[in-house]
């Protein structure tokens, strides 16, 4: 017989394989509840109830191969993105890897590998965009339109933007310290409900010193406010991230920018970055990663008007 912590750290016990997958990850995600961050945690949650559970959670332990995990995985390859497939592998392999200290599941151990799809080309704003929303910004006053400037500026992320208070802006330095981030995350009390949970940045390269460029630091003295202050919303309370998004869209429309996500407001800081001929090791650092290859790979995103500069470049200096 084997006794198994599972959900609300409820004991069962369940004879060898003789169990629903469902059981096994109910399991893994309590074991794993206090030993990961809660945001990383919401995200583990969230990809094992999206997409592992419906597909697999029905089948018993002891019939289950690595044949079908694989082909929900090459499945799912053709649907998600390559981000979400990662997540999911590294789940799986983690509650297959929790299920063999318990004598179960064996046979996966090193057996899982992640599928192969075709990297999808993240949307950025191109020069003309950024000069239209730069310019709507520009002639508003609030603080959270000085925010979106703010992140066009440094590639901060959006709960980092959030979490920012005049404190974390020195006066006269035009620095900003990355201290915290500010997300919306699912009440761990079965609930369904979300809440506003404030914690440190997303990893220790992401705790870091970002400069503000001189174009902001007029704007930044008019805007500054007490130091206990948000910077999105001069006040003591901070703007909510999904609020912050809305006002994102809004300044879309309202500067005739078409739809993207806030994310891409980072892609395209990166992207400038790179085409102004900054290096991979700075630009790391400016973003908070501890891998350069994270960064090249992820957020860095060639045009082709500066694919065809080089190409011209390179064939000026053997002229016919």
């Amino acid at each position: 017989m084997l006794t198994l912590f599972c959900k609300q750290n409820r004991r069962i016990s369940l004879p060898g394989d003789d169990m629903e997958f469902g059981e096994l990850l109910d399991g893994w995600l309590d074991f794993t509840r206090s030993r990961v961050k809660r945001s990383t945690f919401a995200t583990y949650r969230g990809v094992t109830e999206r997409h592992i559970r419906p597909a697999l959670g029905a089948m018993n332990t002891g019939e289950l191969t690595v044949g079908d995990v694989q082909k929900f995985l090459d499945l799912s390859a053709d649907v998600y993105s390559p981000a979400t497939i990662r997540v999911i592998c590294h789940v799986l392999r983690a509650v297959f890897s929790y299920a063999s200290a318990l004598g179960l599941c064996r046979h996966f151990e090193g057996g899982i590998v992640t599928p192969k799809n075709e990297r999808r080309e993240a949307r950025t704003l191109n020069e003309a965009e950024q000069r239209k929303l730069s310019d709507w910004l520009w002639l508003q006053d609030g603080p959270a339109e000085f925010g979106i400037l703010l992140c066009m500026g440094t590639g901060i992320r959006l709960g980092e933007a959030c979490g920012l208070r005049w404190g974390d802006v020195p006066r006269d330095r035009y620095i900003i310290y990355i201290r915290r981030t500010l997300q919306r995350l699912p009440v761990q009390d079965g609930s369904g409900k979300t809440a506003l949970v404030f914690g440190p940045p997303k990893s220790a390269s992401s705790a870091r010193t970002v400069p503000v460029p001189a174009s902001l630091h007029e704007r930044l003295d008019r805007q500054r406010c007490d130091d206990d202050c948000y910077v999105l919303t001069g006040l003591e309370t901070p703007m909510e991230p999904r609020r912050f998004q809305s006002r994102f869209k809004a300044a879309l429309r309202a500067s005739g920018v078409p739809d993207i996500n806030f994310h891409a407001l980072r892609h395209t800081f990166a992207t400038n970055c790179v085409s102004l001929g900054c290096d991979a090791a700075t630009l790391a650092r400016l973003l908070g990663h501890s891998d350069v290859a994270i960064t090249l790979n992820t957020y860095v995103h060639p045009s082709f008007e500066a694919m065809r500069d080089i190409v011209d470049r390179n064939s000026a200096r053997f002229p016919s």
